[in-house]
Parts: structure tokens; sequence; C-alpha cells
């Protein structure tokens, strides 16, 4: 949690903007310090009082809002990686079932691949992951080999 104090002791003013916590339906639930506080995924620390507990779904740095949701509504099937780069210059092809990789940690999931430019992909798992989080990575491999990853992008709502 060192990373907050190193934030605001270099970060600008407009870092530290106090904003809404907004529930998926865009119900006010609390309020936030500053959007760089929170991660995809995050469940405590939020300040809010409830019967069941919320996670960071989304945040919004232009707006200065953090939209919050059940666990179950942080599940997904479809990503999106842009600044792509591929290890062999040979793409696979498109449709071809590979595994791929959202962070880390994550163990490699099953799913369906869809070339939408030589830089930009499109990745549908067979089964919806948690947290999928724009600006992580997505690594794709066929089988144990490495076949590239890109920026995994935040889409837009008209995308959703």
């Amino acid at each position: 949690n060192k990373y907050r104090a190193f934030v605001e002791s270099r970060g600008a003013p407009y870092l530290r903007r106090k904003g809404e916590i907004l529930d998926t339906q865009g119900h006010k639930v609390g309020e936030h310090q500053g959007v760089y506080r929170y991660t995809i995924g995050q469940r405590h620390g939020l300040g809010i009082a409830s019967p069941r507990p919320y996670y960071v779904k989304e945040i919004d740095p232009l707006k200065d809002l953090i939209i919050v949701g059940r666990r179950e509504e942080l599940f997904s099937r479809d990503v999106e990686a842009e600044a792509f780069h591929w290890i062999e210059e040979k793409m696979p092809p498109d449709g071809q079932g590979l595994l791929a990789q959202i962070r880390y940690r994550h163990e490699p999931a099953a799913g369906q691949l869809d070339i939408l430019s030589p830089d930009r992909v499109k990745f549908r798992f067979r089964d919806p992951q948690w947290a999928v989080t724009p600006g992580q990575t997505l690594v794709l491999y066929d089988g144990d080999r490495v076949l590239g990853g890109g920026w995994i992008r935040r889409l837009s709502a008209e995308e959703l």
C-alpha cells in the first residue's frame, strides 16, 4: 500500500480529487479520495456498508468515478488487446482455439482467437474470467508455446 503515498508525494493535486462510487445501476453508494487508490477487483478499503461485498468493476479517471459491482458482475468472456506483438511472423488462423492468460498469476484459460488487425486481437474465453483489467497483459499460448502478447484495452460503452 506504499504506492499511494508515493503517488501522492509526486503526483499532481488533481490526482487527489474526490469523487463518487456508483454501483452498476448508477446509484451512489459511497465517495472516494482519488481514483489512483483503487484497482479492478479490489474489495477492501471501499468504505461501503453493505450486507454483501462490493468489488471495483471499473475506474473512470476522466469523470473521477469508481464503479462497483457484486463478485458475479466482474466476470467476462471477451477481452481485446492492442499493441499486440507476435513472437513469430506467421499469426495463427482466425478462430483457432488457444489458451490466454490475463495477469501474472492467472491460470491460462481456453478460448477462441479473433484477429482484428496485426496488432489488435479479441479473445473469447470458454468460461468467464474474473476481473479482466484494462492495462494488464493478454498473453496467448498454443499449448506451452507463447504466441505473443498485448495490452488489454478498455472497451467503450458502445462496445460492451
